[in-house]
């Protein structure tokens, strides 16, 4: 009896060896992939933990992971393709991580001095480094996932995940990096009960980015009028879509022909969409508003809902409406729509944490988490062709030596 005991304790050794081995291996050649896979595993297991301080620690785990799992891509694209920021950012590094702080500070002008400091700071701790971008991704993801958690406690693992899988955060925190810094201290304001806290990250994440200074107004909105129902989402947003994409283009275009500045104005935001479809981006806007507002509804009738899922649905609404009445300008609605998935994305975290039968719970997040690592590889190779942001294949392909050459290390 006890030899057979000693076998089958030998056999479970023998097979967390080879699970070992084998994982050590696919990291080696494959270490982005494997990364994906093993945080897909932890994202799930935290939305079975009921103890806090687990769920702390798992999310914190997942955190680490998922930490080089996004930043060492960003911090080893290629700066030349065309159109890429990134190379706009490496210039303004080259140009300033010399300067004292005083002096930069002295010689600042513009918008958006917060993501400037933080990239001047980034190449201070980096010795002006490639590694520079690393050090700006760490931070602006680190806000993002901290206020991730803040909203939707332990579902908020598989909702960053979903996120990380998306173009749309490839397009942000890839490339235009100072509006991802805006979005993460945007939604970290929001996960805050306190108008004084809500009114000073919104400002702050103003100063990392202009174009949210437009949302500042929403923050002083009171409690009571947030709960708005469905019917009146979609005469809200309707409206705005009428007025953005066909009322102010008549009048832009019907003045811009007496007012020189208003012609030069209107030139300059509809000639930029960078390769996007508005339409595609409305479409998706829709269907957006679509899964928002079924879960939103499914939640009240099992009396499920809180505050902080009402206030996330209406900043939801209040930035869809920005969107759509942007329409007429394509550079900025352009801009805007970059700020609407991420609300989805949590809005099926809210799901899956109010969800109490298991069978059900495991199926959805399952299949969403299957989804995320397809949807994943083809960003990274059949979509790469599509981004205007720098060639990312090489999250597929790179092994962890060329990855540490790249990082020059």
């Amino acid at each position: 009896m006890e030899h057979i005991e000693h076998m089958d304790f030998n056999v479970i050794k023998l097979k967390k060896i080879i699970t070992s081995v084998f994982i050590i291996i696919c990291f080696f050649y494959f270490p982005y992939m494997t990364l994906v896979f093993i945080t897909m595993m932890l994202a799930i297991a935290n939305l079975y933990i009921n103890d806090s301080k687990l769920i702390k620690v798992n999310s914190f785990i997942y955190y680490l992971i998922s930490t080089f799992l996004v930043c060492l891509p960003y911090s080893t694209k290629t700066l030349t393709p065309v159109m890429n920021d990134k190379g706009f950012y490496w210039g303004y590094i080259l140009a300033v991580k010399d300067q004292s702080f005083m002096s930069w500070f002295e010689n600042f002008s513009g918008n958006d001095i917060f993501s400037y400091f933080l990239l001047k700071l980034s190449a201070f701790i980096s010795l002006g480094s490639i590694s520079t971008f690393f050090v700006f991704t760490l931070i602006t993801y680190t806000i993002l996932f901290y206020a991730i958690f803040r909203l939707t406690g332990r579902s908020c693992c598989l909702v960053i995940f979903l996120f990380i899988s998306q173009y749309n955060f490839e397009g942000l925190y890839g490339n235009i990096i100072r509006q991802a810094l805006g979005l993460s201290i945007f939604l970290l304001a929001i996960s805050y009960e306190k108008k004084i806290k809500n009114v000073f990250y919104g400002i702050l994440s103003s100063l990392s980015h202009f174009s949210f200074y437009i949302y500042l107004p929403i923050f002083l909105m009171p409690k009571k009028l947030m709960d708005i129902k469905t019917k009146n989402v979609i005469l809200i947003l309707f409206s705005c879509l009428i007025v953005g994409g066909v009322i102010i283009k008549s009048l832009i275009n019907k003045l811009s022909s007496y007012v020189g500045f208003i012609n030069d104005r209107a030139e300059a935001y509809q000639s930029g969409d960078y390769g996007n479809s508005i339409t595609r981006k409305i479409i998706l806007t829709l269907i957006f508003i679509g899964i928002i507002e079924l879960i939103y509804n499914y939640l009240k009738k099992r009396n499920l809902l809180e505050d902080i899922i009402v206030k996330v649905r209406f900043y939801f609404i209040m930035i869809t409406a920005v969107f759509f009445l942007m329409l007429s300008f394509t550079e900025a609605a352009n801009r805007y729509s970059f700020n609407l998935m991420i609300f989805t994305m949590i809005f099926i975290g809210f799901l899956l944490d109010k969800i109490n039968n298991f069978k059900l719970k495991y199926s959805l997040s399952l299949v969403i988490a299957v989804s995320g690592i397809a949807l994943y590889i083809y960003i990274n190779s059949v979509g790469v062709q599509f981004f205007y942001f720098g060639q990312l294949s090489n999250i597929l392909d790179d092994n962890v030596i060329e990855i540490l050459q790249k990082i020059r290390l």
